[in-house]
């Protein structure tokens, strides 16, 4: 769960994003009365890799990373901010982030409600491994 919270926490972290979506990043399941602009998190595929010493550190992480939005402008320019917010290397709680890569970065909308919901959306490959501890 370490992973989850700290990917969470890197994007409520930066001012911008937290500006525009409150505390609304979510993870497999976005409350729908909640408020737009949201961001919901989906882990897609989160390998384990091994060698003859154990499990690996380093290891890359699928996510597909919606944020929603009322207009097409708005969840266009949420989901370039988040890719801005995730493509470098950071350090938060015990996870060490590499560099990002964007697979796949996409828009669609949500009909059936009142009102079209406009998502922009990304399948993140994110590289990250557990953080050293420091003294």
């Amino acid at each position: 769960m370490a992973f989850e919270e700290a990917l969470a926490k890197r994007l409520l972290d930066d001012a911008e994003i937290a500006t525009l979506v409150g505390s609304r990043v979510e993870w497999e399941e976005r409350e729908q009365s909640g408020g737009l602009p949201a961001i919901l998190l989906e882990l897609v595929s989160d390998p384990r890799p091994v060698n003859l010493d154990g499990f690996v550190g380093l290891r890359e992480t699928r996510v597909t990373i919606t944020c929603f939005a009322s207009g097409a402008k708005a969840a266009r320019n949420l989901r370039e901010r988040v890719i801005a917010v995730l493509a470098p290397p950071a350090a938060l709680l015990d996870v060490q982030f590499s560099r990002s890569f964007f697979d796949l970065v996409r828009a669609g909308v949500q009909r059936g409600g009142v009102a079209p919901v406009h998502k922009g959306m990304i399948d993140a490959l994110i590289w990250h491994s557990p953080r050293e501890a420091t003294n």
